[in-house]
């Protein structure tokens, strides 16, 4: 056959269609250095110290690297499908369905007459990466909830079952955090968690000791120790900056739950401040910095940050939610303050936003019914006929006990 300019080119075409296909559907999982450079590879495992890859999905030359020398590292099944439905969840508040999702991930069934939570397929047949991040995000979504007795047995898991995996370490401090907030015996988890900072000379893992003693402290009603123990971790988590947002999150949560609402203001705000180039971590902080001011009754303060969230992209569903609803209150407790088409206008604003609740909230919410009310009781004009027709009813009802009995 001869080669034609036109049969040229539906080859070159049909070449290029192909590779870009296969470029497509790359399945291999990816790691970036911290010089910035990027490795397309198969994890084959993570340890306490280094994480372990290859070229080949089965069969090729294993090479290792230390995760200090790892700015990230992302499992190519994890990018899409259903992995991302509990992430969203947990972003958006949804933390029933997390657990649900984190717990069939992690390949765990409860049979029929247990309470006990068991493997369907084995073990063994499910891939460690799963067990490890199915089993440890199980445990963050349970935490999340207000389950932390739950949560503190789902780490648990990861520390019996995965001992030398890489979020054995992460594992071991929330387990204890946990244990230690319920009044549980923590010193196992504690144990395994100084053993990892010394058997691997870990100075993450040693950081993470050292923010556990602080709040072994706040178990024991010490806050008085626990504050100064915490001030003095402001030099740690120097080598990442997600454990340092993660440490000051979970210690800005415990300040709130101990009422140091004036102390939670401040980690806040050092949160917020710092995250001007992360969106999604910038809202989260822009909420938790109002509830704090809200909380230490800085309510305009507070309604600032709760209006930001409407202006800020990447923000969950439960807190924009709560953002909406509560500057809403905040506005129609100074209602009395505005006057005349000011008043209308502030009315109006709180309307749109409590409708934003209603129409957008969490569908298991209690905010929605909450706003609704406000809605109808406080916001919706009643029509001018039910207003006369309430007045007549009243004149008849005066006329009625101004006559004499007879």
């Amino acid at each position: 056959m001869r080669l034609t300019t036109t049969n040229l080119f539906l080859c070159v075409l049909l070449l290029a269609s192909t590779q870009l296909l296969g470029a497509a559907e790359d399945k291999r999982d990816s790691i970036t250095r911290r010089d910035g450079k990027t490795v397309r590879a198969y994890i084959q495992r993570e340890t306490i110290s280094e994480l372990i890859y290859s070229s080949k999905k089965e069969g090729g030359s294993e090479q290792k690297i230390s995760w200090k020398d790892v700015r990230r590292s992302e499992y190519n099944a994890m990018k899409g499908g259903i992995w991302t439905i509990p992430e969203q969840a947990m972003f958006d508040g949804d933390f029933q369905t997390a657990i649900k999702q984190y717990t069939g991930l992690a390949g765990l069934v409860i049979e029929d007459g247990s309470d006990e939570w068991t493997y369907k397929a084995g073990w063994d047949d499910v891939v460690e990466w799963k067990r490890a991040y199915g089993l440890y995000h199980r445990g963050l979504a349970l935490e999340a909830n207000g389950q932390r007795k739950e949560a503190a047995a789902a780490y648990g898991r990861v520390l019996d079952k995965l001992p030398e995996h890489r979020l054995a370490v992460d594992a071991a401090f929330r387990q204890a955090v946990n244990q230690a907030l319920t009044g549980e015996d923590h010193s196992a988890a504690q144990k395994a968690l100084k053993k990892y900072a010394t058997d691997n000379a870990s100075t993450r893992a040693g950081d993470l000791d050292k923010a556990l003693g602080a709040i072994v402290l706040v178990g024991k009603d010490d806050m008085t120790k626990a504050k100064r123990e915490a001030g003095r971790m402001r030099s740690r988590f120097r080598s990442s900056v997600a454990d340092w947002i993660a440490w000051r999150e979970l210690w800005g949560s415990i300040l709130m739950e101990k009422k140091e609402y004036k102390e939670a203001l401040k980690v806040y705000t050092e949160v917020f401040e710092k995250m001007s180039s992360n969106p999604k971590r910038r809202a989260r902080a822009a909420f938790l910095l109002g509830k704090a001011l809200e909380a230490a009754g800085e309510e305009e303060e507070a309604q600032l940050h709760f209006m930001r969230l409407d202006a800020l992209p990447l923000v969950g569903k439960a807190d924009l939610a709560y953002a909406r609803y509560r500057a809403a209150v905040i506005y129609l407790k100074r209602i009395d303050t505005y006057e005349g088409p000011n008043q209308v206008r502030v009315k109006d604003l709180c309307k749109e936003l409590l409708k934003g609740v209603v129409r957008y909230g969490p569908g298991d919410s209690d905010l929605i019914l909450e706003a609704q009310t406000i809605i109808d009781e406080q916001l919706t004009a009643k029509p001018v006929e039910v207003e006369d027709a309430e007045a007549e009813e009243g004149e008849a009802k005066d006329e009625a006990a101004e006559k004499p009995a007879e």
